[in-house]
């Protein structure tokens, strides 16, 4: 009696953990970047980093500050280019999934965004180690994106 209790729970178990699994989605892990730019200097808006994406191979999709991937449900980035510009620093957060395909999309929207707005340094979250230029990504970034 006790070993077909222990696998009726075993079974329910497993069941609810594929349903939930299914109809949420898998667990986002959040990271962030922290972005800096001089002030005074011009900055961008998000919808200007559609094209250069593409030309990556990339499907971007922009509302509002949030930057996601057509055809892919979970995870995406949130960048407040405003922010940059009026107090010279943002966040970028990413939402990943863990297949890594919104942190390299990260990577690869701070080396455009550096591309449009020279100056532009970065920073992994609140590191301590001081911001590196964003044109120092370029050689970290593969030919072509890993995860489209």
């Amino acid at each position: 009696m006790s070993t077909r209790l222990v696998i009726l729970l075993v079974c329910g178990g497993g069941a609810w953990w594929l349903v939930r699994r299914l109809l949420k989605g898998p667990k986002l892990q959040r990271t962030s970047f922290s972005l800096y730019r001089d002030r005074a200097l011009p900055v961008p808006a998000l919808q200007d980093l559609i094209e250069p994406l593409r030309r990556w191979g990339y499907r971007p999709i922009v509302a509002g500050n949030e930057l996601t991937l057509e055809g892919v449900r979970h995870g995406g980035l949130t960048l407040d280019l405003a922010t940059l510009s009026s107090s010279g620093y943002a966040s970028l957060e990413i939402a990943d999934t863990g297949n890594e395909r919104y942190t390299e999309l990260a990577n690869y929207t701070m080396y455009e965004l550096g591309k449009l707005a020279p100056g532009t340094t970065y920073r992994d979250g609140f590191s301590p180690l001081s911001a590196e230029s964003t044109d120092g990504l370029e050689p970290l970034l593969p030919d072509r994106p890993l995860f489209l």
